[in-house]
């Protein structure tokens, strides 16, 4: 399943060690800086993100001026800066292996 963050973090929580999932509900999932949530079912998921939310997409967007260290969950920031967003799409848990197509 693909997560969201403002539309610009974006997070497969499926992929990564539990403590980084636990580390991510801490930082992220505190329902006093959610603006709103959203779900899209699988294969209802928009084009943008078909192919990872292929189990569904949750788009959370905070409230403006939420202050948040988005580097949880394994995230790494597009070309090191902040403002161009990340994802953890790298991460994966031990024994895993990695294919790429």
């Amino acid at each position: 399943m693909l997560i969201t963050v403002n539309m610009k973090y974006f997070y497969r929580l499926d992929i990564v060690k539990s403590d980084l999932v636990k580390e991510f509900t801490t930082e992220i999932l505190n329902s006093e800086n959610i603006e709103s949530i959203n779900y899209f079912k699988k294969g209802h998921a928009p084009i943008l993100g078909r192919f990872i939310a292929k189990d569904g997409w949750v788009s959370i967007i905070l409230k403006p001026k939420v202050k948040l260290d988005f580097e949880v969950g394994g995230l790494k920031y597009r070309k090191g800066k902040k403002r161009k967003g990340g994802d953890n799409f790298l991460q994966i848990k031990d024994g895993d292996i990695m294919i790429r197509t």
